[in-house]
């Protein structure tokens, strides 16, 4: 993939249209208590212990309220850097420091109290090696380190903005190497991922909240990714969610084509049309996962 531009972070911009109108009251609904749902999972794994901290990004006016949330289970709430207020909850390099104009966003990390003092020395190494800083992070995070190397080469060597179709370039080549994937498949621009391809690292649908982990994988055939999605399904069902990540599950496994053409990324489900920002490149490239459309809800 010919990258050449990048989208500035201000133009960034997600847009859901749904195809029958009559159904976008149920999915929204469903889809904000799925989030909501993944958010909460999200630093449960940190209280369960599967990983050291979470990252979040909060407004400043809820500072104290989640203060008080996470201290109640012996959790630290450290405060990084202000992000511009537009960008909470992108991924890494995406996120962009406020400029002192508009409002902020508050990027974050809750963690247990022997973690502070080490976030606040890579959050340092961070602002002199940003890509030392950045792997370290994904580390700190419970990220697998193969996925933190491609997103660091991806993202902060390339400038790139969206990893999809590394990921899936790796995934029908077996290898976590995108550089070697994409010389695998220099001679095409569509990949088709079939009904067997692991949905567990599929983020297709990220742009809607939708995933069942938080990092960007090096490839859906990823076993570290996959072991972290398991554990976050058995966190979900411990404290009551089972419903809800069985719905995320039906949607992930939607057959979902992804395009990009003209720095627009769109990704087509059964049920509503994705747009948003995505590099600009040469040619179009295409990336079509089946499934099963009938997992209609």
């Amino acid at each position: 993939m010919n990258i050449i531009k990048t989208q500035n972070q201000r133009n960034n911009f997600t847009n859901i249209t749904y195809k029958n109108p009559a159904d976008e009251g149920k999915y929204s609904s469903l889809m904000s208590s799925i989030v909501n749902v993944f958010l909460q999972v999200e630093y449960l794994s940190v209280i369960e212990g599967t990983r050291d901290s979470h990252l979040l990004f909060i407004r400043p006016n809820e500072l104290e309220q989640r203060k008080q949330q996470f201290k109640k289970y012996g959790l630290e709430v450290v405060l990084l850097n202000k992000e511009l207020d537009d960008m909470s909850g992108g991924y890494g390099n995406h996120s962009g420091d406020w400029d002192g104009v508009g409002g902020y966003t508050w990027r974050a990390i809750v963690t247990r109290p022997e973690n502070v003092e080490e976030w606040k020395y890579i959050w340092n190494i961070r602002s002199n090696d940003v890509f030392r800083g950045e792997y370290l992070i994904g580390r700190m995070l419970g990220y697998p380190d193969c996925c933190s190397k491609h997103f660091t080469e991806v993202w902060m060597t390339r400038g790139g903005i969206d990893t999809t179709w590394q990921q899936a370039a790796c995934t029908v080549t077996n290898t976590s190497d995108y550089v070697e994937a994409e010389q695998l498949m220099k001679d095409h621009n569509g990949i088709v991922l079939t009904r067997e391809t692991p949905i567990w690292s599929s983020n297709l649908l990220r742009w809607a909240g939708l995933k069942f982990v938080t990092h960007l994988p090096c490839s859906w055939n990823c076993k570290h990714t996959h072991r972290i999605a398991m554990e976050n399904i058995a966190i979900a069902t411990k404290y009551g969610y089972a419903k809800e990540y069985q719905q995320l599950y039906n949607m992930l496994d939607w057959e979902t084509t992804w395009t990009a053409e003209y720095g627009v990324a769109t990704i087509e489900t059964p049920i509503f049309t994705i747009n948003t920002v995505t590099d600009v490149t040469t040619t179009p490239y295409k990336v079509i996962k089946k499934g099963h459309s009938n997992n209609i809800l």
